[in-house]
């Protein structure tokens, strides 16, 4: 008697694979993961640091809230520029 009851090996691990991509569809073995999983972004942006920065203008100035830096490539902040 070859492989698993009257199929072959090479078609049990097919039929598996097959089985894990219907019932897990994320998982690693999963094709519709591999061709149509687009993450969105809160997964795509989990292990990046995120700046929040907020101005309260004071009353009676002169300036407004100044603008904030960053550099595109880095996302480093480089200075501020006030406004008017």
């Amino acid at each position: 008697m070859k492989g698993f009851f009257w199929i072959g090996q090479e078609v049990f691990l097919v039929l598996v694979i097959d089985f894990i991509s219907w019932y897990y569809s994320l998982s690693f073995f999963s094709i519709h993961q591999s061709f149509t999983y687009y993450p969105d972004s809160e997964t795509k942006n989990k292990n990046k640091e995120v700046l929040t920065v907020s101005f309260e203008d004071a009353e009676n100035v002169v300036t407004g809230t100044p603008q904030i830096l960053i550099d595109p490539n880095t996302y480093k902040v480089i200075g501020y520029m006030p406004t008017e």
